[in-house]
């Protein structure tokens, strides 16, 4: 099968196609109006200026310990072991766990990689940072329909660079590129772009090439350790890499995949080329549960493969300072938990609850955190901890007081999360062990106690639970205090892409209407 080339007829199955089932969706959805109970303010989005540019100031001490910080896709946080899985697929980042602190609960601002990452980039919500569009074409390899991270926030690698560090940036995610703004503050960046060369080549595109193009975790260990070695060592760095594995399309790894099902790692490939929807109807079909667990077995082996490549990497590192350690996770993934398959479906929590684990020097007793936290918290607390002030409108608070056993942070904070895609938008609100879902379409909210039902089947409507109310509320405030604002789509030329020319934006917005849709 040859991607670049598939008619315009086979363009359904080929998006799902390993290569085309690397990514998310685009919305052609208008933001919500003003005039019903939304959360998006009426009138004209407010305008910020963009910052005067701040010379570098190199004030971080020569002595200042390194700061690592590792995002790794579409990992759900109860498929760790430190987060009670059952299988031992995660040795490493336990071991990182059991030395550190462990968020329990922590809530990604959506549900797929580029809304999630620009929160964590800018620490801002969506409807502030304006990333929350885009889709990957699979006929020409490119990112189309992406919103570019605004001039006017600065974003932490950009902070961290005029604090004086070294800023290192290893991207395997093709969202996350320097078209669209990810690069910026980083004095060595690299993103992947072996498949779209593959392409431009001639290469043909099958299920036996296609693994050897993506770029898997332990060719991103060491494109990380290459690049850290081009670093000053008289300075300290900071080095974000984001590890690809475990996304879909969930290639069976050895030793692990057999150690949990006895079908041979050849008929997984069979499954790369699957929308969800034709999951779903092999999920539906089979009793026994097997297709299921085979799925989970692949899925699982590719987090044994990250987990394995991130123990690499550690063990890899310059020994010669100090280091601060940051591992998590921009969304988690869907296994028919509520009638899909992959992620950026939905707000519940097997798609937006991710792990987080932070590990600092000084030898502090391990613990565990179990207050309600957002994906937002973790940029004031690298700032906090490289000590710099956050900037004026950054969103989140800093969980260092936490971290290092110095103080508390105010409990009962609100955690919401944003998802734009197939002309829907739906925000839901975590608090503790509350939590509501609202929806745009119908212009209402479910409310789901997770304490008494935390695989959320017995939603309930917000008028007949008071909590649910309280956090309907507590919605409109964050409205009210959340600026909202339109972005801009990055430009893609295409005439430098695959042959294919480009998916017209009416057979996409079908495409995303069917659901074939990665994220």
């Amino acid at each position: 099968m040859q991607i670049c080339k598939c008619p315009r007829d086979q363009l359904f199955a080929a998006v799902i196609c390993a290569a085309a089932v690397l990514l998310s969706g685009c919305s052609t959805s208008e933001p919500p109006s003003g005039n019903q109970t939304v959360l998006a303010p009426a009138g004209k989005a407010a305008e910020e200026k963009a910052p005067a540019v701040q010379p570098v100031v190199k004030t971080a001490p020569s002595d200042a310990p390194n700061i690592i910080l590792i995002t790794i896709d579409a990992l759900r946080a109860d498929h760790l072991g430190c987060y009670g899985y059952s299988r031992n697929i995660t040795p490493q980042i336990d071991a990182l766990a059991a030395q550190g602190v462990l968020f329990e609960h922590v809530i990604s601002t959506s549900s797929w990689t580029a809304p999630a990452m620009a929160s964590l980039f800018t620490g801002r919500y969506p409807r502030t940072h304006t990333v929350r569009h885009g889709i990957y074409s699979p006929e020409d390899t490119v990112v189309v329909f992406q919103e570019k991270l605004p001039e006017t926030l600065t974003t932490l690698p950009e902070r961290l660079q005029r604090k004086g560090y070294t800023t290192i940036g290893i991207s395997t995610n093709p969202h996350l590129i320097r078209d669209a703004g990810f690069a910026r503050g980083f004095d060595i960046f690299h993103e992947d772009h072996a498949l779209r060369d593959a392409v431009a080549a001639g290469v043909e595109l099958t299920l036996d090439t296609l693994p050897e193009l993506l770029a898997d975790a332990q060719k991103t260990t060491q494109l990380a350790l290459n690049s850290v070695a081009e670093a000053d060592p008289e300075r300290p760095f900071f080095l974000w890499v984001h590890y690809m594995d475990p996304h879909s399309p969930y290639f069976p790894r050895e030793p692990w995949f057999q150690q949990f099902t006895s079908t041979e790692p050849a008929a997984m490939k069979q499954l790369y080329n699957k929308g969800f929807k034709e999951l779903v109807e092999l999920q539906t079909a089979d009793a026994s549960g097997q297709f299921l667990n085979d799925v989970m077995a692949a899925y699982d082996s590719e987090v044994a493969y990250a987990d394995k490549a991130l123990g690499d990497l550690l063990a890899g590192l310059p020994q010669n300072r100090e280091r601060a350690l940051f591992v998590l996770s921009d969304h988690g993934e869907q296994f028919y938990e509520h009638g899909y398959f992959y992620h950026g479906f939905t707000l519940f929590n097997e798609e937006i609850h991710v792990p987080l684990v932070i590990v600092l020097p000084g030898g502090r007793p391990p613990q565990r955190v179990s207050q309600t936290v957002s994906l937002l918290d973790v940029t004031r607390t690298v700032l906090d901890y490289a000590g710099i002030k956050s900037d004026k409108g950054q969103q989140g608070q800093s969980l260092l007081p936490l971290v290092t056993g110095e103080g508390q942070v105010p409990d009962q904070q609100i955690a919401v999360s944003e998802f734009e895609r197939f002309k829907r938008y739906e925000v839901s609100v975590v608090r503790g062990t509350d939590k509501i879902i609202w929806k745009q379409e119908t212009n209402s909210a479910l409310y789901f106690d997770l304490k008494t039902d935390p695989a959320e089947h017995a939603g309930v409507p917000v008028r007949l639970s008071p909590a649910g109310l309280d956090l309907q509320k507590a919605l409109g405030v964050w409205r009210d205090w959340t600026p909202f604002h339109e972005g801009v789509q990055m430009k893609v030329d295409m005439s430098e892409a695959g042959e294919g020319g480009g998916m017209e934006a009416a057979i996409m917005e079908e495409m995303m209407a069917l659901g074939y849709a990665g994220g």
